[in-house]
């Protein structure tokens, strides 16, 4: 019988969707292959709705290892599977098996990190199918572990500064220490003797000086740190802000925002509480030699005691940094599923309360909490059972110096005074001991932290920004869009969605995209937004690549309304701008009466200054839509695409909009359902599973009697 288990790396998921990219990851690390989480996700195909097993097996393949795939009851995985081997996990999940212990399974699981599950749970929830690699002649190790000093390094880069203050005010208060330590002795041994009296003057004075030297820096260092932690909490924040708003957006499609918003929270505090715990640590590692040295100036013996207590406490501090660091993953992660559970709650509670649903909501939302309350406890736990061991060995310590010191002094080799300086100093080296110990376990328990926003600050920034020399926004494009042969699918390792797409508008032209439901049209929309980038064929405006254009000239030509409604709790004047101060009032105003839109404004008694509440709620849903149109037409576009963009609005109202959109001579590309929205377009384009089935003005395709004449005579 076997139960052979291997050591696998442990790499967590930060999203539902890619647990097989992190279980192929953490398959190459096993083998030596390390590559960054966004180079598994790209190589597994991840896409909206995650990878599929033999997607996995053909990435793995592209890294030069043999996929084999293999249907294995429970006994027979004991017994004929090779470990490590990924497994099918709940029906849509996957996790690394390690191996079988007794009645245990040693799992890697993306979303809890390395469990133990007993045999009878796994049965119940294994798919029934592993996957097995194993390298060949053209596989290669490479990459480097992801390291948690490096990450470090790159936070603390510009904080030479606060450092150096941190460092210096350690030592000073490290030499107040010690000459307290020193003076004390001296007090003992000649003053309270009678051998020196007169010296209780001068020592009186100097254990004064170090008290107030002490106090002094300490406040000055409690003080500074304090005005740091604001400082780079901020510049953490707005670097992390900055890169997050510069991502594709094919990164939140997989991520929910509250995880985002705890990702946020945790970069705020990593690089104020390095600066706080690291310069100390750093120093006291010096400090730690300079007490050694002291402390064997007295008695090797006694320092033998003291580095003894301290080799177990950092033994016993590794092991519970492992455990300490494997419960913090499953915590991170389940409190980042509770913040998205309950801002999506709060976010529907119009929808939940509708249809009745507080309890089913309130249900899902405990399992949320019941998993962080439960990551909680056993972190705690992990605390309990291993906080009492520093404090131990520090008293067995002192109690073993006692009564070695004592055999020493009643053998002449020591005095009261050099026994009572050497606890002192042994108190002062156990400090440090105890500091850089405990730098160490914060900083692999912040991993997790650091993994996921390093998830964030390495993920590529969107391929559309532009280092081109800025241009003249109001000089924009004459509105010529052409397509040519596009292709695009949100997985590379699956079919495309899009396939040989092509269109040619001319300024002031319209075209309509029109089929089912997830036929491609508003992906269209999107690709020709700059949302996704095409995997084959061009878009270009006016002749040019989108990769030749200023962006900012581009954006000024370009306008979205999309089925997507977005307001900001500011007022309506700056949801309409989107604080772009260019934009001038009558341009507001004109975009609001085009939008139909500014005689209801007009009626509110703050007028354009009225504050939009959270989520738009002082406003109807069409007059949402109108806003949203508003904002398209303030900027003066050349260029305009509409996505569902009138869903909303009376046949009268949506009339209107169109008319005026038509007078400003914008090219339009519309994604419409209504037949009053299309029927006036120069194009309409059919779609049937990203692939145009039919083409032409309204009348010509009602005398085709096709696909689009069906559709037409079913709405």
């Amino acid at each position: 019988m076997r139960s052979t288990t291997k050591n696998v790396p442990v790499i967590m998921q930060m999203e539902a969707s890619e647990c097989g990219a992190i279980c192929l990851a953490m398959m190459l690390a096993y083998y030596g292959r390390w590559v960054p989480l966004e180079e598994a996700r790209v190589a597994c195909g991840v896409s909206r709705d995650g990878s599929k097993e033999a997607n996995i097996a053909k990435a793995g393949e592209s890294y030069g290892l043999a996929a084999t795939t293999n249907a294995y009851s429970i006994d027979e995985l004991r017994e004929k599977a090779s470990f490590p081997c990924i497994a099918s996990w709940k029906g849509a999940h996957f996790v690394v098996v390690k191996g079988i212990s007794g009645s245990k399974v040693l799992l890697n699981d993306p979303s809890r990190g390395s469990v133990k599950v007993p045999l009878h749970s796994f049965e119940r929830s294994y798919g029934g199918t592993v996957l097995a690699f194993e390298p060949t002649s053209t596989f290669e190790k490479g990459g480097q572990r992801p390291s948690t000093w490096a990450f470090t390094r790159r936070r603390l880069r510009g904080m030479k500064a606060p450092i150096a203050f941190v460092a210096v005010a350690t030592f000073v208060l490290s030499l107040a220490t010690i000459l307290s330590t020193t003076v004390s002795t001296a007090f003992m041994d000649y003053v309270l003797s009678g051998e020196i009296p007169q010296w209780f003057g001068s020592i009186l004075t100097l254990l004064s000086i170090a008290v107030v030297v002490r106090c002094a820096v300490s406040i000055a260092n409690a003080a500074y740190l304090n005005c740091i932690r604001g400082k780079f909490a901020v510049v953490g924040a707005s670097e992390f802000m900055w890169h997050l708003l510069h991502l594709p957006v094919g990164f939140y499609e997989q991520r929910a925002i509250g995880d985002l918003q705890q990702r946020q929270e945790a970069n705020e505090t990593v690089a104020a509480t390095l600066v706080e715990r690291l310069a100390p640590a750093l120093f006291n590692v010096v400090l730690l030699v300079l007490y050694l040295g002291v402390m064997l100036a007295y008695s090797w013996k006694l320092t033998l005691v003291g580095v003894g207590a301290v080799a177990v406490n950092v033994i016993v501090a590794n092991w519970a940094s492992r455990a300490r660091v494997n419960v913090s993953r499953q915590q991170m992660r389940s409190r980042g599923l509770l913040y998205s559970s309950t801002m999506a709650g709060i976010e529907s509670i119009e929808t939940i309360k509708a249809s009745g649903a507080e309890e089913g909501f309130f249900e899902r939302w405990s399992g949320y909490q019941a998993l962080v309350n439960n990551a909680s406890v056993r972190f705690s736990k992990v605390d309990l059972y291993f906080a009492a061991v520093p404090e131990f060995l520090a008293q067995f310590a002192n109690i073993a110096v006692l009564l070695l010191g004592t055999f020493l002094i009643m053998s002449g080799q020591f005095t009261a005074g050099m026994l009572m300086a050497f606890q002192g100093l042994l108190a002062s080296f156990m400090g440090p001991v105890d500091s850089v110990i405990g730098l160490g376990q914060q900083i692999q328990e912040m991993r997790t932290s650091m993994e996921r926003v390093q998830d964030v600050l390495e993920h590529p920034a969107d391929a559309s920004e532009s280092t081109l020399p800025a241009a003249d926004v109001n000089d924009k494009l004459s509105g010529k869009v052409e397509i040519e042969h596009l292709s695009f699918g949100y997985s590379p390792l699956e079919p495309a969605l899009i396939k040989d797409f092509s269109l040619s508008l001319e300024p002031g032209s319209w075209v309509a995209l029109v089929g089912s439901s997830g036929s491609g049209k508003s992906t269209i929309a999107k690709l020709v937004s700059g949302l996704y980038e095409p995997w084959q064929g061009s878009i270009k405006f006016d002749g040019m690549p989108r990769s030749a254009i200023d962006p900012d000239r581009l954006h000024a030509s370009l306008s979205v309304v999309d089925q997507d409604i977005m307001t900001v709790p500011d007022t309506i004047d700056a949801n309409i701008r989107l604080w772009d101060q260019s934009i001038e009032e009558y341009e507001v105003i004109m975009a609001a009466r085009d939008a139909g839109i500014h005689d209801a404004i007009t009626q509110r008694a703050a007028g354009y200054q009225e504050v939009i509440a959270p989520r738009g709620r002082n406003f109807s849903g069409g007059q949402l839509q109108r806003l949203e149109i508003a904002r398209a037409l303030a900027a003066d576009p050349s260029i305009l695409i509409l996505d569902e963009a009138t869903s909303a609005l009376d046949a009268k109202t949506e009339a209107h909009i169109m008319q005026s959109v038509r007078e400003r001579g914008i090219t339009c590309i519309v994604v419409a359902h209504r037949l009053s929205t299309i029927r006036d377009c120069d194009e309409i384009i059919v779609l049937h599973e990203g692939t145009i089935v039919e083409r032409g003005t309204h009348d010509q395709l009602i005398a085709a009697n096709g696909t689009y004449a069906n559709l037409v005579r079913s709405n």
